[in-house]
């Protein structure tokens, strides 16, 4: 690992002139935040109301009649070819697969530590570290403070493929488009010499952990909670070094499947097909890897599960995922709205940064004051959306768990970093 340290330093007449240039974010800041305060809220009210309507409305297989929405248990599979991966002679029989690459690469880690002079000036001293790793993408070496002994491969033997069944069926019905986008909880395919039919011997790395593929593999995905694993697997390798000592370009490959598999599926009954239910308040919600949940964009209603699943425990999980999903949105509505009243008084807290003592508790109360102003203006706006939408009937544990993410935040946490960019360059930053 090689490390390289810059130091700069930020006089205090430059200092509260960008505190002041940058009261121009401040605005935008608070209403990115009261958007998605107001947006969750109200999402949250119709989704969490729609479902508890809708429940009632699901049938039996034996009762559903065309049209009606319904719980159906059956097997998914696909009368289609298997999957062949003809540049490394892999065939594999599966509804969906995945193949996952990774590089051996320079990673470029920049941390920075800010330290207050006696004039109030600011001394910033950044820290490269670079450290070789696997990554799923190619990262551009060029773009490096210190490009020189770090360069990176730009092409790899192999790239990313995803190979999907035009046909999905499940049990005697035809699976929709939307519901067919929406089986996503891909599978590692553990890998053995056999597999590799053309090729005498081939590496097989059993040394490093699983990244879950997350969105690389699904449409249209709006809102999702993805998994993590550390679980460790089988990998083709490829290159010059060996599982135990990589080189800088070096490939690994996983392959990711859906098989064939049972499972349940709440949708609308058309004939021979099973369609999502049109619904503007609703989604499909489906699996994701490693855990992970999906929840469509809104317009159309639909529940996919693996395994045969009971229509209250789909709508608990459903439920769960929904209120997770939204208590999250809205903690961070909240961080913007408090860091655009932190950027609001930071002209003021620096006014008196140039004495040696006070001025430094003078930032500090300064910003704690500005953190419960803009704690509490997010907290009105919640509820007040909340209160007008919802009911206090649609209160959930994680209701309670976000009190109590408010109240550790007030607490201890003393300082913000913020930070705009475009187009990949940053445009304004300020440690508060």
């Amino acid at each position: 690992m090689d490390e390289f340290v810059e130091t700069t330093t930020t006089s205090w007449v430059q200092r509260i002139s960008g505190a002041i240039a940058g009261l121009i974010f401040a605005p935008l800041f608070i209403s990115a935040g009261f958007y998605a305060l107001k947006h969750g809220e109200i999402t949250h009210a119709k989704t969490t109301n729609a479902l508890k309507v809708v429940v009632n409305d699901v049938a039996s297989p034996d009762d559903a009649r065309v049209g009606d929405v319904f719980r159906y248990v059956g097997t998914v599979y696909s009368p289609g070819e298997k999957f062949q991966d003809t540049q490394f002679d892999v065939a594999i029989d599966a509804i969906k697969v995945y193949r996952q690459v990774y590089t051996y690469q320079w990673v470029e880690r920049k941390k920075e530590k800010k330290k207050r002079t006696a004039t109030g000036g600011e001394r910033t001293e950044k820290t490269y570290t670079y450290s070789r790793k696997w990554n799923l993408e190619l990262i551009n070496s060029n773009r490096f403070k210190i490009p020189e002994g770090h360069q990176n491969p730009r092409r790899r033997v192999a790239e990313p493929l995803l190979f999907e069944q035009e046909e999905i069926l499940m049990g005697q019905y035809i699976l929709h488009e939307k519901f067919r986008d929406a089986l996503l909880n891909y599978k590692i395919l553990p890998l053995n010499q056999n597999m590799f039919s053309s090729v005498q011997y081939v590496i097989l790395d059993t040394i490093n952990s699983v990244i879950c593929p997350g969105n690389k593999v699904g449409k249209n995905i709006s809102k999702a909670n993805y998994g993590s694993s550390k679980s460790k697997t089988s990998s083709l390798y490829l290159g010059n070094g060996m599982p135990e000592a990589p080189q800088i370009g070096d490939t690994r490959i996983e392959y990711w499947y859906i098989p064939t598999d049972v499972y349940t599926v709440v949708g609308q009954k058309s004939r021979n097909m099973i369609i999502p239910k049109s619904n503007k308040d609703l989604f499909i919600h489906s699996e994701l890897p490693c855990g992970g949940v999906r929840h469509s964009p809104h317009g159309d209603f639909g529940m996919l599960f693996s395994g045969d699943q009971t229509v209250k425990e789909m709508f608990k999980i459903v439920h769960q995922s929904n209120d997770k999903i939204f208590v999250i949105l809205r903690f961070v509505g909240l961080i913007f709205v408090v860091a655009g009243f932190a950027i609001l008084g930071s002209p003021l807290g620096l006014l008196f940064a140039w004495l040696p003592f006070f001025g430094r508790i003078w930032e500090k109360v300064v910003f704690k004051i500005m953190q419960v102003l803009g704690t509490l203006t997010g907290i009105c706006i919640s509820a007040f959306y909340f209160l007008k939408y919802n009911s206090l009937a649609n209160l959930t544990i994680y209701d309670l768990y976000f009190v109590f993410a408010v109240l550790l935040f007030l607490f201890f946490v003393n300082g913000l970093s913020v930070s705009v960019q475009a187009n990949g360059k940053e445009v304004f930053s300020g440690d508060y």
